[in-house]
């Protein structure tokens, strides 16, 4: 994400759109981003209720999208639920790069501690995650990796 969102602020052209995460972290994000790289270019930001979402809580997502005029959206649902939700609405939704980004709002908001620059250089930030938070994110990677690697192995 950040890579992205660096490289468009040397080369403008891009309006970024900040899905998912509360109304805080989506502040200080949009905060951050735009004093660390001034080509920012925000388009607009949407944070979802923290329930289960009715059909006007994802037409309300749908058409802020589409009228924030934004041609890449960074989805911070967590995983699988940012997977899920793009895969289910993707027929739906305006023209534009979705990107799922799970736990990188927290992380370059400065809300969620991240892991020694050695685990990240070495990918090993989710063993990080795991120690730090392990009975939410456990039983999740657990399950959803397995998954993973059964689908790219079976050839499914």
């Amino acid at each position: 994400m950040e890579a992205v969102v660096k490289a468009n602020a040397e080369y403008p052209g891009l309006r970024h759109f900040l899905l998912g995460g509360d109304e805080r972290t989506l502040e200080t994000l949009a905060a951050r981003l735009a004093e660390k790289y001034p080509g920012f270019c925000l388009a607009g930001v949407y944070s979802p209720p923290f329930r289960s979402w009715s059909e006007k809580d994802l037409q309300d997502m749908r058409e802020t999208i589409a009228s924030s005029g934004a041609n890449v959206v960074w989805v911070g649902l967590g995983c699988p639920k940012q997977e899920r939700w793009m895969a289910e609405q993707k027929d739906l939704l305006p023209p534009a790069v979705y990107a799922g980004v799970g736990a990188a709002f927290a992380f370059h908001a400065g809300t969620v501690k991240r892991a020694p620059v050695w685990m990240q250089k070495n990918s090993l930030e989710w063993l990080y995650r795991i120690c730090r938070e392990p009975r939410r994110l456990l039983k999740r990677y657990v399950k959803h990796n397995s998954l993973f690697l059964w689908y790219v192995l079976t050839g499914r």
